[in-house]
């Protein structure tokens, strides 16, 4: 207490209110930040199923699949490349049937893949209000199957049933809100004859 003025041997009242005061917000701020770790996506960002809400991101060994699978064995696979922002089909022609997709996140955040019917630019669908493809606008039918967002260094596997045309094969992920996968041009084309 050296230096401090005393007033009848105490402390003056209002130091040490402000000095509890601040003991108790530093108490605060510490247990808001001890939750806030890097638990995002790989590369430090959040992701986000074309909105800006964010999604519970699955573990890192999940692929999670929706969308009917076909129920036979794969007639011909095709192998997706996944990058920060693009993907590559080899080979980007299939014959009519099952087809296996095998999708590589070699890329250092979260990706997802979906399978869209869709004739013409793969890179023309339109967009909604977070720059992500506008799912609802491709039609009832439309969208075949998905490959729910999955981590940096994951490869998953689904095999649909694909009828003779046009597909587009887009991620379709928003991070923060701010970041649309598919604007920044992920997206690929595949034919089935």
């Amino acid at each position: 207490m050296a230096g401090m003025r005393q007033r009848s041997g105490r402390w003056p009242r209002c130091r040490l209110v402000a000095t509890a005061s601040v003991v108790v917000l530093l108490g605060w701020a510490a247990a808001a930040c001890a939750g806030d770790g890097d638990d995002t996506a790989a590369g430090g960002e959040d992701t986000g199923g074309g909105s800006s809400e964010s999604t519970a991101a699955p573990a890192p060994t999940d692929c999670d699949v929706v969308g009917e699978q076909a129920e036979g064995p794969a007639d011909t696979s095709i192998d997706l490349r996944m990058t920060e922002y693009a993907i590559t089909a080899t080979p980007a022609v299939a014959p009519a049937g099952p087809v296996e997709l095998v999708a590589a996140n070699e890329g250092r955040i979260w990706h997802e893949l979906i399978v869209v019917r869709y004739d013409g630019d793969p890179g023309s669908i339109p967009l909604d209000a977070y720059g992500a493809a506008d799912e609802a606008q491709l039609g009832e039918d439309a969208v075949v199957g998905k490959i729910l967002e999955f981590l940096a260094g994951t490869t998953c596997r689904a095999t649909f049933d694909l009828a003779p045309g046009e597909y587009a094969l887009i991620c379709n992920l928003v991070d923060d809100g701010s970041n649309p996968h598919y604007r920044q041009g992920m997206y690929t084309s595949i034919t089935v004859s």
